[in-house]
């Protein structure tokens, strides 16, 4: 069996530019928010659209397995673009998880966890 990240290579079936990956990523981003749009919307049903007003998104997550899930599907999504666009250009996630972590610890030891923007360590 195929690792995912070289499983994923076999379902592109197009050799497309870096742009396109980008815009997929924006595009399941607001796929993402859509879904919490259309419970607000009670697209869900009654009940989750008064639970995500009363309660939190998280509730709404753990109590309704039809959001659970399509949310989980949107994620997918997500990461297949974020993967190929690491693909093409050449990074691994081991490499952008050790940066993150990198990243996230020198911030977390200058009390910068909170803030805006990447440079905040500097």
């Amino acid at each position: 069996m195929l690792e995912y990240d070289e499983f994923i290579g076999t379902t592109d079936l197009s050799n497309h530019d870096i742009q396109y990956y980008l815009d997929g990523m924006n595009e399941e981003n607001g796929e993402i928010s859509g879904i919490f749009k259309r419970v607000r919307r009670g697209d869900y049903g009654e009940e989750a659209k008064r639970d995500i007003e009363f309660e939190n998104i998280k509730y709404v997550i753990d109590n309704y397995p039809k959001i659970s899930n399509d949310l989980v599907k949107e994620i997918g999504d997500r990461h297949w673009y974020t993967l190929r666009l690491l693909q093409k250009i050449g990074v691994t996630w081991e490499e952008v998880m050790a940066i993150n972590q990198d990243k996230l610890t020198k911030r977390k030891e200058q009390s910068k966890i909170m803030g805006h923007g990447d440079r905040r360590e500097e």
